[in-house]
């Protein structure tokens, strides 16, 4: 059931229904059957304030509620205000940024990575952990579907992130990542790219005790029962899989850009008494 919220709907219909954020409507409320099982949102009370406070040349802390008092203020004080506040009549706050223009992201200028929704950033990688078992070639093309592809993990650096996440941060399912055996050339490869591995995490013991024609139609997943290290099984065996983006880049601003610091806003926590 997926019935949006009107005044035309309420009545008989939702008669043992609950509220669902439904991600197929831009999270809008939808009704759904009380019985279904789905992922649910829990929420605690929080212990924290905001306080918006002013900052003069002298790093004197001058409060916002100074300003809205009503009591009579000094002119610099006056002055401190219109830059928090704005120009009367204006509703808008006091620009305290210059806004920079736009820099390509260095490598010495990243500040830090973001992802797409619903993904997991480790490092410079975006990863989402599917929740539905496919068969290699099937998972392969549901990550081109979605724009992204089978995981490709390039160093032992990259492998134990996201070891460390599966061991730790989610259900423990084998799930493939994006390379196979290439019996021709009797070499693992990434089958995005058709490359060779120049990072290859199977086990030796795996490896030396595997003759190669056994590894026909074989892709590599990432197995629960060895932590997650690499394992090999047959393309057409369904499991759960692994997608990956590269993160973008959120550059830090050049030296110059930004103003001194004019107000801030700290988050405080209150008193439990």
């Amino acid at each position: 059931m997926d019935t949006p919220f009107t005044k035309r709907n309420i009545g008989e219909d939702f008669k043992w229904s609950c509220i669902a954020l439904d991600g197929n409507r831009k999270n809008k409320w939808s009704a759904r059957k009380c019985i279904e099982k789905k992922p649910f949102i829990c929420e605690t009370p929080s212990n924290i304030y905001v306080e918006f406070r002013l900052y003069d040349k002298k790093k004197k802390k001058f409060n916002i509620t100074k300003c809205t008092s009503g009591k009579p203020l000094s002119i610099q004080e006056e002055r401190k205000c219109t830059k928090l506040l704005g120009t009367p009549g204006n509703n808008e706050p006091a620009n305290l940024v210059q806004k920079p223009s736009p820099t390509k992201p260095t490598r010495r200028n990243i500040d830090t990575w973001v992802c797409p929704p619903l993904m997991v950033s480790l490092g410079n990688r975006c990863y989402s952990f599917s929740d539905k078992e496919a068969t290699f070639e099937e998972a392969h093309f549901e990550c081109r579907k979605n724009k992204s592809k089978l995981a490709i993990i390039r160093n032992k650096a990259q492998d134990d992130n996201l070891r460390r996440f599966l061991n730790n941060f989610i259900e423990k399912q084998p799930r493939w990542i994006g390379a196979l055996y290439d019996w021709k050339s009797d070499k693992w490869k990434w089958a995005l790219t058709g490359q060779p591995l120049t990072y290859n995490g199977i086990p030796a013991s795996v490896l030396r005790n595997t003759p190669p024609e056994a590894f026909e139609w074989k892709a590599i997943f990432m197995d629960p029962k060895m932590d997650n290290q690499w394992n090999t099984d047959s393309q057409t065996k369904k499991k759960r899989f692994i997608c990956q983006v590269k993160a973008k880049a959120v550059k830090k601003f050049g030296r110059g850009l930004l103003r001194p610091p004019q107000a801030t806003i700290r988050i405080i926590p209150q008193s439990r008494s």
